[in-house]
C-alpha cells in the first residue's frame, strides 16, 4: 500500500512539473517559470488596485462637483421660482392663477435671448422693463392692472405679445430692433449697438454705465443671474454625463482587480507547489 501511494505522489509530482514546466528541461527552470508567472501576475494586480483607486477618486471628485453645482443651482432657482428678483407686486401677481389662466405669461426677463456676455447692455436697453409682465394680450394686461390696483401691488408694466412685430424675429429683437455686437459704442454708426462693456445704442436712445453701489437689486443684474441659472443646468447634464462615465469606469476597473488578485492568489499558490514538487 506504501509503495503504491508513493508511486502516486510521484506520478502526481510529475504530472504537476510537466503541467507547469511545459518545455522546460530542469527543475530550476520550472521553478524559474512559476516564480516569473507569479511576480507578473503580482504586478498586474498592483496596477489594476492603482487603477482602480484612481478611478474612484475621479468618481468621488465627480460626484463632488455635481453635488455643489447643485447646491448653487437649487439656491438660484428657489429664489427665481419664488420671484425673488422682482418687485413684490410681480410675484403677488404670477401667484393669481385666474391671472394666469386669462394670459399673464411671466416676467419679460425670463423670455428674452440675450447673446454671452451683453447681458449688462440688454439691461441698460431694457432698465425697469425686465421686471414688466408679458401677456397674451391688451385684455389680459388690463386685467391684471387692475388686480394691482385693487391690492395695490404698486405700479405695473405690461408687454402685449400680440401687439408686437415679431417677423421670425426673437423677443430680445422686436423690443430692442435690430443691432450689431461690438465691444464699445461707435460714435461713428448709426445703427444699434450692443456693447461688452455694457452699453446700448439704438433708435435715437443710447444707455449704460453701471448701477450705483446703493441701487435697487431688483433688475441690476437680473439678466446675469437668469443666464447663470441656465449655464448652471447645461452644466448640470455635462457633469451627470460625466459622472455616469466615472462610475462606469469605477466598476469596471473594480472588476479587473477583482480578477487580477485572484490570478495573483492563484500564481502564488502555484509557485509554492512547485517549490514543494521540487522539495
Amino acid at each position: 500500500i506504501e509503495a503504491g501511494e508513493a508511486e502516486k505522489r510521484s506520478e502526481d509530482r510529475g504530472r504537476l512539473l510537466d503541467e507547469l514546466g511545459g518545455q522546460k528541461k530542469t527543475q530550476a527552470d520550472i521553478l524559474e517559470a512559476a516564480i516569473e508567472a507569479s511576480a507578473l501576475a503580482s504586478e498586474a494586480s498592483i496596477l489594476a488596485e492603482r487603477n482602480r483607486s484612481a478611478t474612484a477618486a475621479q468618481t468621488t471628485s465627480a460626484e463632488s462637483s455635481l453635488t455643489a453645482l447643485r447646491a448653487r443651482l437649487d439656491a438660484l432657482e428657489g429664489v427665481k421660482n419664488n420671484f425673488g428678483w422682482y418687485p413684490e407686486g410681480v410675484k403677488a401677481l404670477m401667484e393669481a392663477p385666474d391671472l394666469k389662466s386669462a394670459g399673464l405669461i411671466g416676467p419679460l426677463a425670463e423670455y428674452l435671448k440675450t447673446p454671452d456676455g451683453y447681458e449688462q447692455a440688454v439691461e441698460a436697453a431694457l432698465g425697469e422693463r425686465l421686471a414688466w409682465l408679458l401677456v397674451e394680450n391688451r385684455a389680459a394686461a388690463v386685467r391684471a392692472l387692475a388686480y394691482a390696483e385693487e391690492h395695490r401691488l404698486g405700479r405695473c408694466g405690461f408687454i402685449c405679445r400680440d401687439e408686437l412685430t415679431l417677423d421670425g424675429r426673437e423677443l430680445t429683437r422686436a423690443l430692442l430692433g435690430d443691432y450689431e455686437l461690438a465691444e464699445t459704442l461707435l460714435a461713428e454708426s448709426a445703427a444699434g449697438q450692443l456693447t461688452l462693456d455694457g452699453s446700448f445704442a439704438g433708435s435715437g436712445l443710447v444707455a449704460g454705465g453701471r448701477p450705483a453701489e446703493d441701487a435697487s437689486q431688483n433688475s441690476a443684474g437680473l439678466l446675469a443671474r437668469l443666464k447663470e441659472v441656465e449655464n448652471l443646468r447645461q452644466e448640470e447634464d455635462k457633469l451627470i454625463a460625466e459622472l455616469e462615465v466615472r462610475q462606469k469606469e469605477a466598476r469596471d476597473a473594480a472588476e479587473v482587480f477583482d480578477e487580477k488578485k485572484e490570478a495573483a492568489q492563484a500564481a502564488e499558490s502555484a509557485q509554492r507547489n512547485v517549490s514543494q514538487a521540487l522539495a
